[in-house]
């Protein structure tokens, strides 16, 4: 049979892959205090009920910032780079999870590969693709993902960049924009 945890949890990643899309109202024990996702929009309101929820288990740590640079502007069939610096002073080693990319944003490109490698790659249900990079983020150290893209058609290109860590819960919710001439 299975327990509230696993149910939480199982509840929770459903709630997570709609992320983009709907405010994420969670409630906290008997407390009754609740957390809005930061980026989200009031159309629709989810609430997950559980005891032993500890909303710090999905909030980055303090001294863990991801950072994405993309060119603002490239052409059709150029080839260009999509750079994500991951700095790590937390003082413990960081498990990098995945990164989702707006599929709206590949709209426009298409990523020819990934350094270090994905290990799985497939589109979410938030309208994000994601990439299963597994990669250890030591104390102290910082970890560069290379995007490596090339520029399909012209258009402004722009949506979602997520950098996920631990289980893929705890995220830093990024945004990207490209236009391509």
């Amino acid at each position: 049979m299975l327990n509230r945890y696993t149910l939480f949890l199982a509840a929770f990643a459903l709630i997570l892959t709609g992320a983009g899309c709907s405010t994420v109202d969670v409630s906290f024990g008997d407390e009754g205090d609740t957390a809005v996702e930061e980026g989200t929009t009031a159309e629709d309101d989810t609430s997950v009920m559980a005891d032993d929820f500890d909303a710090e288990d999905y909030e980055v740590p303090d001294g863990l910032v991801a950072v994405v640079d993309a060119p603002t502007r490239v052409a059709v069939g150029e080839q260009f780079d999509v750079t994500v610096t991951i700095t790590n002073s937390t003082g413990e080693d960081q498990f990098l999870h995945s990164i989702d990319v707006s599929e709206e944003y590949l709209d426009g490109s298409v990523v020819l590969s990934v350094d270090p490698t994905f290990t799985d790659s497939f589109p979410l249900d938030d309208g994000t693709v994601t990439h299963f990079l597994e990669a250890d983020v030591l104390a102290g150290e910082e970890l560069v993902v290379t995007f490596s893209m090339e520029a399909l058609k012209t258009g402004d290109f722009g949506g979602a960049f997520d950098v996920c860590f631990v289980e893929g819960f705890t995220c830093s919710y990024l945004q990207i924009r490209t236009i391509v001439e």
